[in-house]
């Protein structure tokens, strides 16, 4: 789970104002960089799937369970269904339940 923190850390901060302005960013140039940020997480979660050990039904990254975690969430939230299978289906069992029943991501 700790990993999953870590991953949603980044997005999460992204749009608090003065965030940005760390980085040199601010009006439209700001908005381009969360948008980025977000898209940056997306294609980090597809990439993951190469650390996916279907023999084994298990991860060799942590990090790389988080962000295929945040991409299916991701899919999710943006009107996509529960396929009937998930490529790795250790999305569910890498966090020990389904990252969607958590109050904090609905």
């Amino acid at each position: 789970m700790e990993e999953c923190r870590a991953e949603t850390s980044s997005l999460f901060l992204s749009p608090v104002p003065g965030v940005q302005e760390i980085f040199g960013f601010d009006g439209e140039s700001a908005s381009v960089s969360i948008h980025a940020g977000w898209l940056g997480m997306a294609k980090m979660g597809v990439d993951s799937l190469e650390a996916w050990n279907p023999d084994t039904g298990s991860w060799s990254q942590p990090h790389c369970a988080a962000r295929f975690t945040l991409l299916r969430w991701l899919l999710l939230a943006g009107g996509g269904s529960e396929p009937d299978q998930w490529p790795p289906s250790a999305a569910k069992q890498s966090f020990g339940g389904n990252l969607l029943s958590l109050s904090c991501v609905r």
